[in-house]
């Protein structure tokens, strides 16, 4: 017994020895678990904040990147990253399907920190501003307003689950919900603004442009609602909308599972033109001043002319089109379920570069400071930039 004791204070001394490095870990441990700006830039127009780039959803960016491009650094994500990537300040932040948000810096792919969610139920996330709104698939709180600078939360409010992307437009987020009800919220203090009930199921990201939203459900309907939450106009197609659309102008562009695609005049939902493919369509297109680009089971990238639909070239790859397109000045950048990420040349389509990762690619490509970033189904997070 007299042996255990001495043998017990004996421990004792020796770790007090270690009790400040013992420390330091506990300190830096749970200094990682959250995700703070460490050295916050002023607020300036945020880079990426949402699917999209912006409440229009266009996938594009007038940024040039010079080929060929090289590897710059490579991060192991805690598992495989969601649809969208974000970017504010210098951080890039991504939901992971075991229920994290995480950050990471741009220049270096260092971890900053991270969210765990309750449950490690999957959640997104969009920025506004000096915060990042969470948005939990199943679980609750279903909102929560996190301030990056501080390192906690604003508000948290419940609510039905979302299925898709929500979208920012000013200081408001929308998003359809389990239900099917196409919902408005205030990003000042979390409160309702308005919902609107679908004909069905919605699974796409909402579009915003001239004061109209507008969505598509899985009976492939395509609504356009106003501020004061009326429907001003419907338009049908013949499969299911799982593509979220596109406002750019005085134009809705989406395609859907019936192999079309389509331009639709955005005050009174006529058609303007239609293209049919040679696959169904589950990805939103990239739209510029003059070109649409989408990609589709098939396997194939087409590119059309913005005004009137027509064809102007196709990109054959060696899987089915896994991410939604980006445009970034004159080229395309496009991820596919052959585990490739590929750069296209806008007019003419023709290859330019790519690169095959180890995991399939479903999350949408992004170029932001001069760097392009994807993921692969392998938990990786990529950074090119050029040589």
């Amino acid at each position: 017994m007299v042996h255990a004791i001495f043998l017990w204070l004996g421990f004792l001394v020796h770790m007090k020895k270690y009790a400040f490095l013992i420390l330091l870990l506990l300190i830096t441990t749970i200094a990682c678990s959250k995700l703070v700006l460490r050295q916050p830039e002023a607020h300036k127009e945020l880079e990426w904040p949402q699917t999209g780039g912006n409440a229009g959803h266009s996938n594009f960016t007038p940024e040039n990147l010079s080929l060929p491009l090289e590897l710059k650094w490579r991060h192991r994500a805690s598992s495989a990253l969601g649809p969208s990537l974000l970017v504010t300040h210098d951080l890039i932040v991504y939901g992971t399907l075991d229920g994290k948000i995480e950050g990471v810096k741009i220049d270096n792919g260092k971890k900053v920190g991270r969210i765990k969610i309750r449950g490690n139920f999957t959640a997104t996330c969009i920025a506004y501003k000096n915060f990042i709104l969470i948005v939990r698939r199943i679980s609750q709180p279903t909102f929560q307003l996190y301030d990056l600078i501080n390192g906690h939360s604003l508000w948290k409010v419940k609510g039905s689950g979302v299925f898709a992307e929500p979208m920012v437009a000013g200081d408001n987020v929308y998003y359809v919900d389990f239900s099917g009800q196409l919902c408005s919220r205030s990003l000042v203090d979390g409160s309702e603004r308005w919902k609107v009930k679908l004909g069905a199921q919605s699974h796409t990201t909402p579009a915003f442009g001239n004061g109209f939203t507008v969505v598509g459900d899985d009976e492939g309907k395509v609504y356009a609602v106003d501020s004061s939450a009326h429907i001003v106009w419907k338009f049908s197609t013949e499969g299911a909308v799982l593509a979220g659309a596109v406002v750019l102008d005085e134009t809705v562009y989406v395609g859907s599972t019936d192999h079309s695609f389509y331009a639709i005049n955005l005050a009174d939902g006529k058609e303007k033109w239609k293209f049919v493919s040679g696959g169904r369509i589950y990805n939103a297109a990239a739209v510029s001043a003059e070109q649409v680009v989408f990609g589709g089971t098939d396997h194939k990238v087409y590119c059309l002319d913005r005004q009137e639909g027509g064809l102007l070239w196709t990109f054959a790859a060696k899987s089915v089109i896994g991410t939604a397109p980006l445009i970034a000045k004159d080229k395309v950048f496009v991820g596919s379920l052959d585990k490739n990420l590929y750069v296209l040349d806008l007019k003419t389509g023709k290859l330019l570069w790519s690169y095959e990762a180890k995991g399939r690619i479903r999350t949408n490509p992004v170029v932001v400071n001069g760097k392009l970033i994807f993921a692969s189904e392998n938990d990786w997070l990529y950074c090119f930039g050029e040589k």
